[in-house]
């Protein structure tokens, strides 16, 4: 599993991107993939291992979970 940063997440609409470890990678992600005891805590600054795959525009995590 790669490792980034949580650069923002919105509870409002469940999005939120993260910033990979070179810094350049940008990877969005959707609520509903986020492990369950993980998802009210994320925030900022956070640290999370993901996996994600090709999207539209940039990669999209397909797990996430807080280191």
């Amino acid at each position: 599993m790669a490792q980034g940063t949580v650069k923002w997440f919105n509870t409002k609409n469940g999005l939120g991107l993260i910033i990979d470890q070179d810094g350049k990678t940008k990877v969005r992600f959707h609520f509903s993939i986020v492990s369950q005891e993980d998802y009210k805590t994320l925030g900022e600054g956070d640290v999370v291992e993901y996996e994600a795959k090709p999207g539209r525009r940039d990669l999209e995590a397909t797990s996430i979970r807080k280191v």
